[in-house]
């Protein structure tokens, strides 16, 4: 078995582990198996939520929707992987804490694996808490959660 495929594995497993679920109404919730708390202090930087803004309003959408697939939030998410740079890779780590879906977390692990050097510190510092949003009150129903950071920690480990 390949590396890439176990890593594949080993993130749809992780991912599955809390068996999420998305109520509309409730607010932005915390996973309670995989909690992540909002940072007491602190917003997401402008540049960085302009970045995640449309493809977690699109999430939120797509769960009102109660479809099986949206086509909205996928454009929005693979127009949100293809951008490059320091702020876009910062958009990534901070997007990490919210529930996207199974298949869209792994590739999202994937994109910010690709830069683990400068990866490293943005998944520290966003695993403990994530900074507030202005659009907070949009988001019901989303759930945050501190998975994907364990995931990326973890194959991380596995490659050293």
């Amino acid at each position: 078995m390949s590396e890439n495929c176990r890593h594949r594995q080993v993130t749809t497993i992780i991912l599955l582990l809390p068996l999420i679920g998305t109520a509309v109404g409730a607010g932005v919730r915390p996973d309670e198996h995989f909690p992540i708390a909002m940072c007491d202090k602190g917003a997401l930087a402008p540049a960085v939520e302009r970045l995640v803004k449309p493809v977690l309003l699109a999430r939120v959408a797509w769960a009102r929707s109660r479809s099986y697939l949206d086509k909205d939030f996928e454009t929005a998410f693979y127009k949100f992987l293809e951008a490059k740079g320091a702020v876009a890779l910062e958009a990534k780590v901070a997007l990490m804490a919210y529930y996207t879906g199974e298949h869209y977390g792994e590739e999202l692990v994937e994109a910010v694996l690709e830069h683990p050097a400068q990866a490293d510190s943005l998944v520290r510092r966003y695993r403990d808490c994530r900074p507030r949003v202005t659009f907070e009150d949009q988001l019901d129903g989303l759930v945050v959660l501190r998975t994907q950071y364990d995931n990326y920690d973890y194959i991380r480990a596995q490659a050293k």
